[in-house]
């Protein structure tokens, strides 16, 4: 492509004309054939990269390059050729030319830059209008190409002490099983979906206590989820003889639960109590 500019010839006119209104002449057709070419490949290439997550970084040289490119035959400056040609060698070629990034841009900015083009334009400032135009359309390539950014899960919120006070009812199969111990009681998840657990209290006290947690790395922890098969551990006296937890699914926090579980005290070691 940079051999076929190289063989066009060139029409001297002054700096004025460039600046002046009025339309696109004075430029071989083929010439400009071929600098359009170079445009629209460089909208693919931004096109291209976008749909892989990267945006024009050091790319954007190719916007002044190609205005370059448009400003040598009017200008019958060959410098400007050359620089043209050395700043989309550049874009393409040169370090950091695209950037990766995590999410959209917002494209409001590149409407506006789209619609001064479009009022160059309609003024006859065809030289500024077609850098405007080409970098918005840039823009809104870039923009529409690159992938949206990936939907963040809902973050669990969990139930509070006001959970306590709300009616709550209690599933025909039991979700939640009891083993007692020596020093407690284990609370353990036999459903198959995650449990948010608000509170618990013994059957005949007035309390609001919070499950712990029995892994090893967060042990003796407050448990606000219990994951299916997993275990908290509720610390009981040697003569309570019941529990009361409340909880409801982690996806539906308003489907408030109670789960109970009574024993004569005498007889609670070593049971598992549903």
């Amino acid at each position: 492509m940079t051999a076929l500019l190289a063989s066009l010839p060139t029409a001297g006119l002054s700096v004025s004309s460039l600046l002046a209104p009025g339309p696109l002449t004075g430029a071989n057709p083929l010439y400009l054939l071929a600098v359009g070419s170079l445009g629209v490949f460089w909208l693919w290439r931004v096109w291209s990269e976008g749909r892989q997550g990267r945006r024009p970084l050091a790319a954007w040289l190719s916007l002044p390059g190609l205005l370059a490119l448009l400003a040598a035959p009017r200008l019958d400056i060959p410098a400007l050729f050359g620089m043209g040609a050395a700043l989309l060698l550049l874009a393409e070629y040169g370090p950091g030319t695209y950037l990766k990034v995590k999410r959209r841009p917002r494209a409001a900015w590149l409407l506006g830059v789209l619609a001064t083009g479009l009022a160059l334009l309609v003024g006859a400032q065809w030289f500024a209008a077609t850098g405007v135009l080409l970098g918005a359309a840039a823009g809104l390539v870039s923009a529409l190409a690159l992938p949206p950014a990936p939907a963040r899960p809902p973050a669990r919120r969990s139930l509070g002490f006001a959970a306590r006070w709300q009616s709550a009812r209690v599933p025909e199969w039991p979700e939640l099983s009891l083993t007692l111990t020596q020093d407690g009681a284990t609370l353990k998840n036999e459903s198959a979906q995650a449990l948010a657990l608000a509170g618990w209290s013994p059957a005949h006290t007035n309390a609001w206590l919070l499950p712990l947690d029995t892994t090893p790395a967060q042990g003796g922890r407050p448990l606000r989820v219990l994951e299916p098969r997993a275990s908290a551990f509720l610390p009981l006296g040697e003569r309570e003889g019941g529990v009361r937890v409340w909880y409801a699914p982690a996806q539906d926090l308003g489907d408030l639960r109670l789960f109970r579980a009574d024993w004569r005290p005498s007889t609670w070691a070593g049971r598992t109590l549903n």
